[in-house]
């Protein structure tokens, strides 16, 4: 459930940034064709985004790779049981409203689906010049889907039924429906973000710019066609999924229709809103893989740290004797690596081990009292079986929280071993645990 929320919230923030370029640029601009492709890219893009994994090879001196630090695992004074308990009863409680608004909108799609599918059967069908022409017998306005053009039967006559076919025509030969039904898949995806259904009705408003578009061209009359859009303004509409005569914004058609089509204005936003587009899409991919290359510098920063620090090299040096003799001890022969060609992983991954060590060490009770924080440094080695051995204490700030530290590391399930040229081999690694009482 992590995972998805982070993904809607990651689309949903695409979408924003998209379409707030879109209203400011672009939504009041003549070039329809590419406003209908920005708009469907950059929701695609918004969607699609959060997939993308782009990694930076890190350049590190050899020095630098001779210890390998694992993210560092926070211990606070809260029972970590109970803060799960919480978040997972949250995490439930919003999954179930999000999963319910998910089957809400699928089930409308499908009775959606369904009507058209009814109103087709119970009509009487006619072809002309290579079109479907569904007659219908209520009082709907005219509207298309797919290759499909319905028209209310008595509605038209002789002196509109071209321009209303013209109308429709269009839709269907730019595949406006697949349009419609991509963004109803994105509605129920993201139905709970306001900007989907903004992103929605401006692909029908845009729609329907483009088939007033066409019709003009067609060499129709444009005050005769005006004076059909209001009157066939007040008729009913089937359903949201089809691609509809009428359209609520008819002064707004209208206006769009004897709006200058060269206007330099329009030229300049489009020529601003094609680069900020590619900017903020390149941020969107990079800033995320900008902040791991962050992690990695500030991990590398803490090897050299460990390496070359005098009191640490002491501390190293010192823990080497806190060792009980009932550890056990890998053949003095047999080489630790701290870097393979396949890494030891924790069964799970780091999620995994994160939860665990989170799980496994208690924060003690001595130190709560007596408000003691502070950071364990542990090393250990994960043998050619996956088990853990040499665990040693590199640093320690308080006896018991040392104590606790090392107890969990020690306990740890085996990993699956680091291979180097397709052999097991034994890796060290450090991991610093992180005490804080909130």
């Amino acid at each position: 459930m992590n995972d998805l929320l982070f993904y809607l919230l990651e689309s949903g923030l695409g979408l924003a940034v998209f379409y707030g370029v879109y209203q400011i640029f672009l939504a009041n601009g003549t070039n329809h064709h590419f406003n209908r492709f920005y708009l469907i890219v950059t929701a695609l893009f918004s969607f699609l985004f959060p997939f993308f994994q782009i990694g930076i090879p890190m350049i590190t001196d050899k020095q630098s790779s001779l210890v390998v630090v694992l993210d560092a695992v926070t211990v606070t004074s809260v029972s970590l049981q109970s803060a799960m308990v919480d978040h997972q009863i949250t995490f439930q409680a919003v999954a179930l409203i999000y999963f319910a608004g998910v089957f809400l909108f699928l089930m409308r799609l499908f009775a959606q689906l369904l009507q058209l599918r009814r109103l087709f059967k119970k009509s009487h069908i006619i072809r002309r010049n290579n079109l479907t022409i569904v007659l219908v017998d209520r009082g709907y306005a005219p509207f298309s889907f797919f290759n499909l053009i319905f028209v209310p039967r008595g509605k038209i006559n002789r002196e509109n039924a071209d321009e209303i076919i013209a109308h429709e025509q269009i839709h269907i030969t730019q595949i406006h429906s697949f349009d419609r039904m991509l963004f109803e898949v994105m509605t129920i995806i993201q139905w709970f973000n306001p900007v989907i259904w903004l992103y929605k009705e401006s692909v029908k408003t845009v729609h329907e710019y483009l088939a007033d578009e066409g019709v003009i061209a067609g060499g129709f009359d444009i005050i005769g066609y005006q004076k059909l859009l209001f009157g066939l303004s007040f008729e009913n509409n089937i359903n949201a999924l089809t691609n509809k005569f009428n359209h609520s914004l008819i002064k707004k058609r209208i206006k769009m229709m004897t709006k200058n089509k060269t206007n330099f204005k329009t030229r300049l936003k489009l020529m601003i809103a094609l680069p900020v587009t590619l900017l903020l899409g390149l941020s969107l991919i990079v800033l995320p893989m900008l902040q791991s290359c962050r992690q990695d510098v500030q991990q590398d920063n803490s090897v050299k740290q460990q390496e070359l620090t005098a009191d640490q090299q002491q501390a190293n040096n010192e823990s080497k004797t806190q060792i009980t003799e009932n550890e056990e001890q890998p053949a003095t022969d047999d080489e630790i690596y701290t870097i393979a060609d396949v890494m030891p992983e924790f069964p799970g991954g780091q999620k995994a081990m994160r939860k665990y060590l989170m799980t496994a060490i208690t924060y003690p009770e001595k130190a709560k009292k007596a408000k003691i924080e502070g950071k364990v440094y542990v090393s250990f080695v994960v043998e050619k079986d996956g088990s853990i051995s040499n665990v040693e204490l590199l640093r320690g700030f308080d006896k018991e929280c040392d104590e606790a530290a090392m107890k969990a590391v020690k306990e740890m399930p085996k990993w699956k071993p680091g291979l180097k040229q397709d052999q097991p081999v034994r890796i060290r690694f450090n991991m610093p645990v992180l005490f804080k009482l909130n």
